[in-house]
């Protein structure tokens, strides 16, 4: 009994001497390897938060401006900013709503900002071009789209941007050569192909406008042809005396976008042109109708009552109704 007491006791007597400070050690050590990744960890997240509040907040924006709420997409973007002012998308996203909202210089400001964190990102050159040339600075605008295709030598909306700026200063020649090189890197860009088609119209070459807008139109396919290509086309037909179909694609412009009074006159122009008094006379008065000081129109409705009068003097009493 007594010796049973005396191995009870040793076992709940605290341990001492070496032994003891060893185990004290080993369990310190077992302590440290266990905790010490936590909390590197969550240092590590402290570090990160900035960016994913940043990333959640420009998602958010993002969100808003696909549902038109610009005013709320603006101030979840200065939110992002504020969060992590070195990531250049949020300064880009904000931008793009201040351009929207008509603060255009500041819209720039963002977009320079935008540049110089991506380190010069050629997209984010283009962009900052076109602002520019918006705004009338045509170069600076010139000296992004320059930048941005030497950085990439086939990026479409480089050589896109340089087409652009060149038929805004009347270069029509050079701007064509720039658009051909932008088509030849990515072929469906619409609004240059509709340029090209627009260039070759002033030049009085409606052959090689047909030829580009034919081309867009197979490109369509079953989709819808935009109102602007079928306007081009209506225009190239007339300018080779081809009435009927020009005001087959003109009519069809027309009815996509009631509201053009200048496309209005030129299909009533081609009814006209085409001997087709009564139709002539309609579209002008419904062009009149939307804008009574058109000039061009009023000139067509006077030529077509004129046109109207002569043919019924002309005609035999009887049939004039005497």
């Amino acid at each position: 009994m007594g010796e049973r007491r005396r191995i009870a006791d040793g076992l709940n007597r605290r341990p001492e001497g070496p032994c003891a400070s060893s185990r004290a050690v080993l369990t310190l050590l077992v302590l440290l390897i266990v905790f010490t990744p936590a909390c590197a960890t969550l240092r590590r997240n402290r570090t990160a938060d900035p960016i994913l509040t940043s990333r959640q907040l420009a998602l958010r924006g993002a969100d808003a401006v696909q549902q038109k709420r610009l005013d709320e997409a603006a101030s979840l973007f200065e939110g992002a900013i504020a969060a992590n002012p070195a990531d250049e998308r949020p300064h880009r996203q904000y931008s793009e709503v201040l351009w929207q909202r008509g603060r255009r210089d500041e819209a720039i400001r963002q977009m320079e900002e935008s540049l110089r964190l991506s380190a010069g990102d050629p997209e984010v050159r283009v962009r900052l071009g076109q602002m520019y040339m918006d705004r009338g600075d045509l170069e600076q605008a010139w000296n992004q789209a320059t930048a941005a295709s030497a950085a990439h030598r086939q990026l479409a909306s480089a050589w896109a941007l340089r087409g652009d700026i060149e038929n805004r200063k009347g270069r029509m020649d050079e701007a064509l050569t720039s658009y051909h090189r932008a088509l030849s890197f990515e072929p469906r860009m619409t609004q240059v192909q509709i340029a090209v088609a627009e260039i070759y119209r002033k030049q009085n070459n409606p052959q090689r406008a047909l030829a580009t807008l034919q081309l867009m139109e197979e490109q369509y396919g079953t989709e819808p042809v935009p109102p602007e290509v079928l306007k081009l086309q209506g225009l190239a037909f007339k300018a080779q005396g081809r009435y009927r179909q020009a005001i087959r694609s003109l009519a069809l412009a027309s009815s996509a976008d009631p509201s053009d009074v200048e496309l209005l006159y030129q299909l009533a122009d081609a009814h006209f042109q085409s001997g087709d008094l009564t139709n002539a006379g309609l579209v002008a008065q419904a062009a009149l109708a939307q804008n009574p000081n058109d000039e061009a129109s009023r000139r067509i409705l006077a030529d077509v009552q004129a046109s109207q009068q002569h043919l019924t003097a002309g005609l035999h009493p009887s049939v004039r109704g005497y």
